[in-house]
Order: C-alpha cells, then sequence, then structure tokens
C-alpha cells in the first residue's frame, strides 16, 4: 500500500480512481485531481498550486485580487516579495505599465511619501494594497493607516493577512462627493 499523501497534497488520478473516492478526500483535506481535468502546461500535479509550491493562482494571489494577466508595480521596488514574483499569470512592472500595487510600509513616512510621489497614477490602477506589519510590530496599523488615507482623500476597502506577520488593506480614492466615517 502507497504512503498516506499528506494534508493539502495533490494526488493526480484517474477519473475511474475519483469516483468512489467523492466526499471522502475533502474530509481528509487531500485534493485530488482526475487525470481527465489535468492541464499538461501546469507541470505533474496537473492544478495551478500545491499546498506547498504557490502557483499563479495562489490563495494570496485570489485574496489579493490579482487575476491572471496582471501587471504589478511592487514598492519599494528593492523589496523582495517571492510570492509576488513573476509567474505566468503575473508579471512585474514599471508603474507606468502597471494596472494593480502592492505597496509595502513601514510607517507613516512611507505612506506620505507614497502619496505625495505615486497619487495620481495609483489612482488609476484597479487595485492597489498597503503592505505591513501585523502585531503592532510597526508604527502603522490598519486603523492609523485609515486616518493617514482619508488625509489624502483615499480609503481603506478591505484588509487581508498577506502573511504570518504580514496585513495587506486593499485602498482607492474617494468618489466625488463620497463622505466617509473615520473608525
Amino acid at each position: 500500500m502507497p504512503p498516506r499523501p499528506l494534508r493539502g497534497t495533490i494526488v493526480p488520478m484517474t477519473a475511474e480512481e475519483a469516483s468512489p473516492l467523492r466526499g471522502c478526500c475533502l474530509r481528509r483535506h487531500i485534493f485530488r485531481v482526475p487525470q481527465s481535468a489535468r492541464r499538461p502546461d501546469l507541470g505533474d500535479t496537473g492544478h495551478m498550486a500545491t499546498a506547498s509550491e504557490p502557483g499563479p493562482f495562489s490563495s494570496l494571489h485570489k485574496k489579493m485580487q490579482l487575476k491572471p494577466g496582471t501587471q504589478l508595480w511592487v514598492w519599494p521596488e528593492a523589496a523582495t516579495a517571492p510570492e509576488l514574483a513573476d509567474t505566468q499569470d503575473l508579471v512585474r512592472a514599471g508603474l507606468d505599465e502597471a494596472n494593480a500595487a502592492v505597496l509595502f510600509v513601514e510607517g507613516s513616512a512611507d505612506v506620505e511619501k507614497i502619496m505625495a510621489d505615486y497619487r495620481p497614477r495609483l489612482s488609476e490602477l484597479k487595485v492597489v494594497w498597503l503592505v505591513y506589519a501585523k502585531g503592532n510590530k510597526a508604527p502603522v496599523n490598519r486603523d492609523t493607516l485609515w486616518t493617514r488615507l482619508l488625509g489624502h482623500s483615499w480609503r481603506a476597502v478591505s484588509n487581508v493577512s498577506y502573511s504570518d506577520s504580514l496585513s495587506a488593506i486593499r485602498i482607492r480614492p474617494l468618489k466625488t462627493g463620497e463622505e466617509v466615517r473615520q473608525p
């Protein structure tokens, strides 16, 4: 008998093997991909991502609404973000070519610099995220960012967990006549 796969592992199998396992594979948290549904362009697993190796449609990309074809600008440009590396469907680009942005901020000074230098171009992008340290490990958090952004006529739209140590808020400019209550 072959060893049992780890939780979250994708196990290629034929349609005949999959039919008696419907339902039980979800209870054990094993994602089985029938042979007929495998995509040859995605490698041995035939699926877009495994639990240990994020693919072009990783859960982070889904949470952050980074869709196939996204041209992503990351600030600061020296930021190392392997989870946002170029893939088949996500390409790092300069600000002028980008249609989405992920901005890593460590404090209020970073927010002020971003708003002073890049605000007009950022307002044209589909998706803009500010990523900051979780657990009050940085001088900014969701509430202080919200207040700081309102001073620039921007607002927070949603909040997601970026990683174990980072959170991200999606931001956008205020619409004409829009009023926002501060938290």
